[in-house]
């Protein structure tokens, strides 16, 4: 299904994200895939670079073709491109190139059979050999592990967007008893069992019953008839599914584990690793994972069960002092280069390089040319299709008076102008649920990472809430990713109100920016 100009804009230039269209088209109530908030930071992106934005899915089939830049990858891409089409053609490179990928299944297939007599057949088969050779560039997520994988094998320049991951606060770190952790690994992934190493990973630790692996992530039907036997008598390995990673029982999983283990045979930075490792858990890992491992994590030289067992054996042999350093070393390095606020640096940078080569862009966009003292509403939930590309997760569908938090977390991102020196006042109108019955409800206020603010509700009124925010905290392109964590309430109500209590944190209407913060703002709910 094509979505035609999703912003509404009237710009000269149109262009198309061949990638997913799902978030475009209902809500997220808890983080799932980075892309699905990283395809919305592509598409306002594009849209700054005064494209009118367009967006189908990578298998979707669009019959007409009249854009002037297209984005993405699939079998929608690649017909796009085959069609000899004059636009400037962008290539996603979210996984190695199919050279190295197709061959890396193959061979750990091949592997699987040697040892089990099993033949499976592949599940992460791609073919992007004609989408990097046909496009004018590629915007890759990995490191240069996987870059070089494209090396000689496209005619354009090959640009990196370092993917985004799910951010944890410092206290789980904290909580982490390293010394009674350093016996439990985790693997975590998604599709593609075999090409991610959980059949490694699994023989290895059935010869290991003194070490625990934890599984997360979906196990496919043929690996669960495969290990029957190792799955059920193994009682040091225990599968737990899919997991919110933002859950309770997620974040205490990772409490309990100091390693993450990843022997996979390609990716283009293992979200799913750095996601763990953001946590502080210290990754075992081969190199094809794509995740620099520095000298905080412990690489797996050989991708064998041996290779993975004298891995793991050696990473709990390692000192706990060393070990907790390690962990926070992991941490400190996702937190530097796998936010979202550097995703959405680096892909802005990327693409404003790319069409500036081809196409007239202005200097700096609209954000250079504010007034000395403005304000201005970011955000406004009275109008979806002006706000919902800046909704990440935790929200319900839009109301005519705004948009509701669900459950204990919520987050948005959105650009504001950049002006240096300066605090950016953002002031929220809100609606908070607070019963008379409960204590004041508590929400802490996380920008860009940092703890800026927390409010206390005690009345179910609207009423504006503030926070202000160093300009040095935005980056140069002005980038606010927000997070609303909101305290249980433990109130007496009873029934459909206590439920609602728990499940409700407060509707958000307006969201307006300021530069100066001693300009009066209303405090009346807008008419």
């Amino acid at each position: 299904m094509l979505l035609k100009n999703i912003f509404e804009t009237s710009f000269r230039r149109r262009s198309l994200i061949c990638y997913i269209s799902e978030p475009f088209q209902r809500q997220l109530s808890f983080p799932v895939h980075s892309n699905e908030r990283q395809v919305k930071s592509i598409a306002m992106a594009i849209r700054d670079l005064q494209f009118n934005v367009d967006v189908c899915s990578f298998s979707d089939t669009v019959e007409r073709v009249d854009h002037d830049f297209i984005f993405g990858q699939g079998p929608s891409f690649v017909d796009i491109v085959g069609r000899k089409t004059s636009a400037v053609a962008v290539f996603y490179a979210t996984g190695a190139h199919s050279f190295h990928n197709n061959r890396a299944e193959l061979d750990r297939l091949l592997a699987l059979a040697g040892r089990r007599g099993t033949r499976l057949l592949p599940k992460r088969l791609n073919h992007t050999e004609v989408l990097a050779y046909a496009s004018d560039a590629v915007i890759c997520t990995g490191n240069q592990w996987t870059i070089g994988t494209y090396a000689g094998l496209t005619t354009g320049p090959v640009f990196r967007a370092p993917v985004s991951v799910y951010q944890y606060p410092e206290a789980l770190l904290q909580k982490r008893d390293i010394e009674a952790a350093r016996t439990s690994f985790m693997w975590i992934g998604g599709s593609g069992n075999i090409l991610k190493g959980l059949d490694l990973v699994i023989e290895a630790f059935a010869k290991l019953p003194y070490l625990s692996l934890h599984i997360c992530g979906h196990v496919e039907d043929e690996i669960l008839a495969l290990y029957a036997d190792e799955l059920e008598n193994c009682r040091n390995i225990v599968c737990h599914g899919f997991l919110n990673v933002a859950s309770a029982d997620f974040e205490k999983l990772l409490r309990k584990c100091a390693f993450a283990v990843f022997p996979s045979a390609s990716e283009a930075g293992a979200g799913s690793l750095l996601t763990a490792m953001g946590a502080g858990a210290i990754p075992v890992a081969t190199i094809e994972a794509s995740v620099d491992l520095g000298d905080y994590g412990f690489p797996i030289e050989s991708p064998t069960v041996e290779g993975v067992r004298r891995a793991v054996e050696f990473a709990a042999s390692t000192s706990p002092s060393s070990l907790a350093e390690m962990s926070r070393k992991s941490r400190t390095f996702v937190q530097k280069n796998h936010t979202f606020w550097h995703y959405d640096a680096q892909m802005r940078s990327a693409l404003r390089e790319i069409v500036g080569s081809r196409f007239a862009i202005s200097s700096d966009s609209q954000m250079s040319k504010r007034p000395s003292a403005w304000r201005e509403i970011i955000i406004d939930c009275r109008i979806p299709r002006l706000t919902s590309s800046c909704l990440g997760y935790g929200w319900s569908e839009f109301l005519p008076d705004g948009i509701w938090s669900i459950g204990r977390e919520a987050s948005l991102q959105f650009h504001v102008p950049r002006l240096p020196d300066n605090l950016v006042r953002l002031t929220f109108h809100v609606l908070p649920l607070a019963l008379s019955t409960s204590p004041a409800r508590t929400v802490k206020v996380i920008v860009n990472g940092r703890e800026i603010a927390i409010w206390s509700f005690d009345k179910m009124e609207w009423r504006d809430v503030r926070c202000d925010v160093p300009q040095s905290l935005m980056g140069d392109c002005g980038f606010v990713d927000i997070r609303f964590l909101f305290e249980k309430s433990h109130g007496s109500a009873e029934g459909e109100s206590a439920k609602d209590a728990g499940r409700l944190g407060f509707m958000l209407q307006t969201i307006t920016a300021s530069d100066d913060p001693t300009m009066p703002l209303s405090t009346g709910a807008p008419t």
